[in-house]
């Protein structure tokens, strides 16, 4: 019988994944652009394993994630206050 390696780091990847998605898919629908490209960004980086990242970066995954999710927050931000 297979083991299942499920870490806490994967769990909140994907449901991090999920999340920005819907958002993608609404940001979209409602053409804001700038929002459906840094959520495509982000979600490529959620599939790169953390070993990865660790290794070509040198530095904690943790804060390369906050990186991108400080990213993607301020480009939605930049992309409402475009539209509005």
């Amino acid at each position: 019988m297979q083991k299942i390696n499920i870490t806490f780091t994967k769990i909140y990847k994907w449901i991090t994944f999920f999340f920005i998605l819907l958002i993608q898919g609404g940001a979209f629908l409602e053409a804001e652009y700038i929002t459906w490209i840094f959520g495509l960004l982000f979600c490529f980086f959620l599939t790169v394993s953390d070993e990865k990242v660790k290794e070509r970066l040198k530095s904690p995954y943790i804060m390369v994630y906050l990186l991108f999710f400080a990213v993607f927050v301020g480009a939605a931000w930049v992309d409402m206050k475009l539209v509005n």
